[in-house]
C-alpha cells in the first residue's frame, strides 16, 4: 500500500487505482455539466444509467442536406479517458 496520507490509518483504506477511478469519473462530470451549455443546438446527450463510461445521444438536424433528420448514436469513453490516446468511439445507430 502506497502512503500518501497524514492519517496512518487511513493508508491502506484507499488503493491507489479507486482515487484515481474517482478522479477520472469526476472529470467526467465535469465535462458532462459543461455539455448542456456549450454544446451545438440540437445535440442531446445523457449517461447510461447502467454504466457510467456509457453515453447515449440524438441529434436533431435542423438545416442543410437532412433537414428534419434525427440520428441517434452512443460514445463510449475508455477507462482511462483522458489520457493521451484515449479517445472516446462514437457509433451511429
Amino acid at each position: 500500500c502506497e502512503s500518501f496520507f497524514l492519517i496512518p490509518q487511513l493508508e491502506c483504506f484507499y488503493k491507489m487505482e479507486d482515487i484515481e477511478r474517482s478522479r477520472r469519473e469526476h472529470k467526467i462530470i465535469i465535462e458532462y455539466k459543461h455539455l448542456g451549455r456549450f454544446s451545438p443546438g440540437g445535440v442531446y446527450v445523457i449517461p447510461d444509467l447502467d454504466d457510467f463510461y456509457k453515453w447515449h445521444g440524438i441529434i436533431f438536424l435542423r438545416r442543410g442536406l437532412y433537414i428534419d433528420g434525427i440520428f441517434r448514436f452512443e460514445i463510449k469513453l475508455p477507462i482511462k479517458y483522458g489520457d493521451f490516446g484515449a479517445w472516446p468511439k462514437i457509433r451511429f445507430l
